[in-house]
């Protein structure tokens, strides 16, 4: 283990510290190998791009939803909050990357305050993210599986209170990151050394943060919001195509509200499909890489270069990938939600839209058209 250089040479907050218990076998020189090398390439290049691109979307996916009429609902309160978020995970974590790689200066370690809080945000933010992502689609499917409760639970008010538990839950679960990391002492192979903005800063926490907080991490900003999403719009998808054919066997003309009914039902479904779709295969990587760090971690065998290589790789997809799924949500949104893309047309081009006959018959005060028309 070397000194300042290698114990702060940790650019991600998904991974552990796999560089530094690694380069003590195979030094650098698995840095120059192709792998290594197209890695580098994402950070330091795609970064910027994807970064600069998601925030900006984000920006004006919370303008279209907070400054029209689509405030009033509530699933557009879980929208915004995920947009505000998104927006701070891109700055405060994908920027350290960026300046890692590209300009090899290290933001935090210029602070102890700054290096405690931006590692903490880096968790809380992407675990609160993929939270409110669940959060919504819950509330969709409480909506469509109890159409006559819903208008009394799904409110603007109630949002803001789930997303204030949601909120103090994951706070104090991250707590303890503001404290077992930064600056100190530790003891590798016998011999102490002072570290700067390192992932725990005495040996006591040693085992906690790097194989056990790793899986905490993992099932609160992966696997556990994966499995609910998945589950919610399983539920979801399955009680619309119920409702239609039903609609189909009772029904030999179609009405007007009937029509918009349908309309707003085939566009959930779509909406659905895409944002778990983008969730799932954009994070998945992540995923992986959790499970293979670790693997490596464990281990005390020698590691190759060539693996180390490959890591780097895997690591610079994963990020990218985990990223973009941070700053997509706009375009989502605009390529499923009419009525999104109707409020974006009439915010930003300042005129009123023709909406369809078939919309002029919904009914904006229940929780169903709230829920299913972003």
């Amino acid at each position: 283990m070397k000194y300042r250089a290698s114990t702060t040479n940790i650019t991600s907050e998904m991974t552990t510290v796999f560089t530094n218990i690694t380069t003590r076998y195979t030094g650098n020189l698995y840095t120059t190998f192709p792998e290594y090398l197209a890695g580098d390439f994402l950070f330091k290049y795609v970064s910027p791009f994807v970064l600069f691109v998601g925030v900006l979307l984000n920006c004006l996916c919370f303008l279209v939803l907070t400054c029209t009429n689509m405030r009033k609902t509530s699933s557009s309160v879980y929208l915004s909050a995920l947009a505000v978020c998104d927006t701070f995970n891109l700055l405060v974590t994908l920027t350290n990357h960026w300046l890692i790689r590209q300009f090899q200066f290290y933001y935090r370690d210029t602070d102890e305050i700054i290096c405690r809080l931006s590692r903490f945000l880096a968790y809380f933010l992407a675990h609160i993210c993929a939270w409110l992502l669940a959060a919504v689609t819950f509330e969709r499917m409480f909506t469509v599986l109890l159409p006559i409760h819903a208008r009394e639970w799904c409110t603007v008010r109630r949002a803001g209170i789930n997303i204030t538990i949601i909120t103090i839950v994951l706070l104090g679960i991250n707590l303890n990151l503001l404290w077992i990391q930064g600056s100190g002492e530790v003891t590798w192979e016998g011999k102490l050394y002072t570290v700067v903005c390192y992932v725990y800063n005495h040996d006591k926490y040693r085992h906690w943060r790097i194989h056990i907080w790793v899986w905490i991490d993992l099932v609160l900003a992966s696997i556990l919001p994966f499995v609910l999403i998945v589950i919610g719009n399983v539920i979801i998808i399955t009680r619309l195509v119920m409702s239609r054919r039903e609609r189909v066997a009772t029904m030999n003309v179609r009405t007007g509200i009937q029509a918009g009914h349908y309309d707003r039902s085939r566009s959930l479904t779509v909406m659905l499909i895409v944002v778990s779709l983008a969730f799932i295969f954009l994070t998945l990587p992540v995923t992986i890489y959790y499970i293979l760090d670790e693997k490596y971690n464990s281990s005390d065998k020698h590691v190759s270069n060539q693996i180390l290589a490959n890591m780097n790789l895997l690591r610079a997809v994963a990020t990218e990938l985990y990223f973009i799924n941070c700053g997509i949500n706009f375009i989502l949104y605009c390529a499923t939600g009419r009525r999104f893309r109707t409020k974006m047309k009439t915010l930003f081009c300042g005129r009123c839209y023709k909406t369809p006959i078939t919309a002029r018959y919904q009914t904006a005060t229940t929780c169903t058209s709230s829920t299913t028309n972003v």
